[in-house]
């Protein structure tokens, strides 16, 4: 089993990889590496990393026109943060 630290820092470059495609405009490809690296984080139990890639999973959504999936998933990643979107808007 690698140790915590590594998988953590992969857990980052998956998210880095999600965000270079998404720059790209590569939509698929940006998801599929988001949901990698939320996956990682959930696995290690790293909130913060869960909710960035929670916040990552909703811009992909918003950009695709699927405003329903997007604000789920920034509720989603404030939720972990311990906010509550009432409170925020």
């Amino acid at each position: 089993m690698e140790p915590t630290g590594e998988r953590e820092h992969q857990g980052i470059v998956v998210n880095s990889l999600g965000n270079r495609f998404f720059a790209e405009g590569a939509s698929v490809q940006a998801e599929r590496y988001h949901r990698d690296a939320l996956a990682r984080r959930e696995s290690l139990g790293n909130r913060r990393g869960i909710a960035d890639s929670l916040n990552n999973l909703g811009l992909g959504a918003q950009a695709n026109g699927d405003c329903a999936t997007a604000l789920q998933r920034f509720q989603q990643a404030l939720v972990i943060h311990g906010r509550s979107i009432r409170g925020t808007i």
